[in-house]
């Protein structure tokens, strides 16, 4: 085998290595994308009525703003921003004051802490 064969198949075999890696690692979320989730469970707990209460399973959206910054919009979530601190493929987790929420593939969990009560919503997300 002449040494420019060898070379050209040695630069074939890297050129489809870096490609497989380039895509296995691709970021299905990305800045601008528009997560559309349903709800699945949305339970809250309060000290108060000593209770565990069943809320309406709402449709919602989040909004990847940027890698550092995520908006929900509608159903209970509506208006929450929260700063993104995990970015990864097929990751994210954001946190806020008294929420933090995890977006791993497609199952989402949301959990909201405060003084006397909390809450926790699970839900499947796609992107459009």
């Amino acid at each position: 085998m002449s040494a420019s064969r060898m070379i050209f198949r040695s630069l074939t075999f890297v050129i489809m290595l870096v490609a497989q890696v380039l895509v296995s690692h691709a970021l299905p979320f990305q800045s601008g994308d528009v997560l559309y989730c349903q709800s699945i469970e949305h339970v809250g707990w309060s000290f108060e009525d000593k209770e565990l209460t069943k809320y309406i399973l709402d449709p919602f959206k989040i909004f990847i703003e940027s890698e550092k910054d995520i908006l929900m919009k509608g159903g209970s979530l509506d208006g929450i921003k929260m700063q993104v601190e995990f970015f990864l493929p097929n990751k994210i987790i954001a946190k806020s004051t008294f929420d933090t929420l995890v977006l791993n593939e497609r199952e989402l969990v949301y959990a909201m802490a405060l003084m006397g009560k909390g809450s926790l919503i699970t839900a499947e997300c796609d992107v459009f």
